[in-house]
């Protein structure tokens, strides 16, 4: 997601700790921010996702693709025969990878289609919003860190200090980041 020195150099209250230090608040703020959208934003990664087919030209992955042409196969039910699928182009958006068809089918509706890809970001590279909003919890943290109530603990030698949803009501334009990176969820 960041660069400790990205961290350093545009936090002022990072600019004396270690990069282990930083890579921990790093590693907190991707996590919350993972938690509260439901999408990945951490280093580029193979993924498998089991997704159903809409009965529609579309299939719309739920991370951003990072690289190359999707692995997909169909199937009729969990446990049925795989069938590779090939007939169709990567569109990318700015928050995520839509497969469409090209060979005249569809995504048969209540098939279940089995995509591997490579999703994620290079180091600094992300959203530039998210990337912001990642700036700004680390600083909130790092500027609350002597205040009581918060969520704080040690482990051997480090302290930690991890993100909550109360964080987001002190950065402006941190629940309005939140809610157009939050992926739908249809039940």
């Amino acid at each position: 997601m960041l660069n400790w020195a990205t961290v350093r150099d545009r936090v002022a209250a990072a600019a004396t700790m270690n990069s282990t230090e930083v890579d921990l608040m790093i590693a907190d703020a991707q996590a919350f921010l993972e938690q509260q959208t439901g999408r990945y934003f951490g280093l580029p990664a193979s993924a498998t996702q089991v997704l159903t087919g809409t009965g529609g030209f579309l299939l719309f992955l739920p991370d951003k693709l990072q690289t190359g042409t999707p692995a997909v196969t169909e199937r009729a039910y969990p446990g049925a025969a795989e069938t590779a699928v090939t007939g169709f182009e990567v569109r990318q958006g700015k928050a995520g990878t839509t497969l469409a068809r090209t060979d005249g089918s569809l995504w048969r509706q209540g098939y279940e289609y089995e995509v591997v890809y490579t999703r994620g970001y290079l180091v600094d590279s992300g959203p530039p919003d998210i990337l912001r909003l990642a700036l700004d919890l680390i600083a909130l943290r790092l500027n609350q860190q002597d205040l009581e109530g918060l969520q704080s603990g040690s482990i051997g030698k480090f302290s930690f200090t991890r993100f909550s949803g109360n964080d987001l009501d002190s950065v402006p334009g941190a629940q309005s980041t939140i809610h157009a990176w939050r992926r739908p969820v249809l039940v």
